[in-house]
């Protein structure tokens, strides 16, 4: 009985412990079950927090950052607001027409630097005139002690040595302006060449002259200026480089500019030809037209008489734009001036082709341009190609020199492009404006020909007006009014087209 009793209260302790051991194992699982809830709740609330936190730092940031832009930017603007204070004046007149004075003020200064050497040397021209009297008119002792100077010179050079072409004494004055260019016999060498041209640089720098040298293996070509006694050093310079070669070159100087119209900077550059014909390094220094095979040099007076004489012709050398406004017209004849009709010197040579019949037929030709340089090469050419060396002849310093002996004009009639001592003087135009077709004779306006691009006239009505705005623009040789010179049924307009629209295909030439 007793027995049983402990059986029956053992296996009830079981149970209790059996029920026991189950309720803490779910107390246990619900427990596990609250805190991984409470867990997954936290994680993501620290989600929510970090994601909220990430997004306002990018917020910040990229706030920041478009406020570093705007910044960046106002400063950049302000930065170019001094800027342009600087170089234009205040306006009080709105902000409109600030900006139209500014887009004005910008159109002048490229206008201004555009033209600086066309100015430049058309201006000092006026001031060749009062120089040339001046030296008509030599102190007796200045031109006994010249003279004495270049007898010793002659003396230390030897008697094969070339005659020395003097120069002006230099009067009081600012700024002095040279144009020359010399043809060397033979060639330089590539490393000669070379030598001269560090030789020339070196002296235009030690003697502080400005302006343009172009250096080939066949000589130079230059347009300077400087102090008077500056320029007149750099001319000495070169005849003691090589007297045989520059003793005799013929410096055109002219004294007294003011100091606005000193070219600025200097560039001396090396080319292949002094004059851009297209023959190339290696013919224009042997085989193509050969200097000594060129035509005889002739001065301004004896040209003048030749030029009124029955069955000559006259060649102008010179860029179709250049004679649109000035030429020789000997008694009135036009007939008698072949005019290439030239955008660049490049296409006389096959224009020389094409008017051989015509020169073959003629007793004398006589070619002339701005200062020489152009005819050196071309008469010779002329000679290469069959014409009878004897009948050939070119105005020895240019237009330029030859209106220094013919003050009045003589056979010129119009205005001489860049070198004209009379531009002062005013002589009639014989150009036209493209647009309206006035008398006009100065290219100031910058515009080009829409077919050709090359330079047009368009006189200070039209420019100022805006009359040309939206109007097509065309020279002379495209279909637009000819030179009051040339009949209006005159064949001077030409078919051609350029190869490539978007670039010039007129060039303007540094020849003179």
């Amino acid at each position: 009985m007793e027995e049983s009793r402990k059986k029956k209260r053992k296996k009830i302790e079981e149970e209790e412990a059996v029920e026991k051991s189950s309720s803490d194992e779910a107390v246990d699982e619900k427990k596990s079950k609250k805190s991984k809830k409470v867990k997954k709740a936290k994680t993501k609330e620290e989600d929510k927090k970090e994601k909220k936190e990430k997004k306002e730092k990018k917020e910040k940031k990229e706030k920041k950052s478009k406020k570093d832009k705007k910044k960046d930017k106002k400063d950049k603007k302000d930065k170019k607001k001094k800027k342009t204070k600087k170089r234009e004046p205040s306006s009080d007149e709105g902000d409109s027409n600030g900006t139209e004075e500014k887009q004005a003020a910008r159109a002048k200064k490229r206008r201004k630097r555009e033209a600086d050497v066309a100015q430049l040397e058309s201006e000092a021209a006026a001031t060749m005139a009062e120089a040339v009297a001046e030296a008509a008119k030599p102190d007796p002792s200045a031109t006994n002690a010249a003279a004495a100077a270049g007898d010793s010179a002659a003396a230390e050079a030897g008697a094969e040595q070339p005659a020395v072409k003097t120069y002006p004494p230099p009067p009081p004055g600012n700024v002095t302006l040279l144009l020359f260019y010399q043809y060397v016999r033979p060639s330089w060498t590539p490393s000669a060449a070379r030598n001269a041209e560090n030789y020339a640089r070196d002296s235009l720098t030690h003697h502080g002259c400005t302006g343009r040298l172009r250096c080939a293996r066949e000589g130079f070509n230059g347009t300077l200026t400087g102090s008077a006694e500056g320029i007149r050093g750099f001319c000495q310079d070169l005849r003691d480089y090589d007297h045989e070669k520059f003793g005799a070159t013929d410096f055109k100087i002219v004294d007294g500019l003011r100091d606005n119209q000193r070219l600025k900077g200097l560039k001396v550059w090396h080319v292949e030809e002094l004059v851009t014909y297209g023959f190339g390094a290696a013919t224009a220094t042997r085989g193509v037209a050969p200097l000594e095979a060129g035509g005889t040099h002739l001065p301004p007076e004896e040209w003048h008489a030749k030029a009124a004489e029955p069955d000559t012709v006259l060649i102008d050398v010179r860029n179709a734009n250049e004679n649109a406004i000035g030429r020789f017209q000997p008694l009135g004849d036009a007939s008698r001036v072949l005019d290439p009709n030239m955008r660049t010197s490049t296409e006389f040579p096959a224009w020389v082709d094409e008017a051989f019949p015509k020169l073959q037929a003629a007793k004398k030709v006589l070619m002339y341009c701005t200062g020489g340089i152009r005819c050196e090469r071309a008469s010779a050419l002329l000679v290469q190609k069959g014409l009878d060396a004897s009948k050939v002849f070119q105005l020895e310093g240019g237009i330029h020199r030859y209106l220094e002996a013919f003050p009045t004009g003589g056979h010129w009639i119009g205005k001489n492009y860049t070198f004209d001592r009379r531009f002062a003087h005013g002589p009639v135009p014989v150009g036209r404006c493209c647009l309206c077709t006035a008398p006009w004779e100065r290219y100031q306006a910058h515009k080009k020909c829409v077919v050709c691009r090359m330079e047009v006239l368009l006189c200070r009505e039209c420019e100022r007006s805006g009359k040309y705005k939206g109007q097509t623009l065309k020279c002379h040789l495209c279909g637009g009014p000819k030179p009051s010179y040339l009949p209006d049924d005159d064949a001077a307009t030409t078919t051609f087209k350029p190869k490539n629209r978007g670039h010039s295909s007129f060039e303007a030439e540094g020849d003179y």
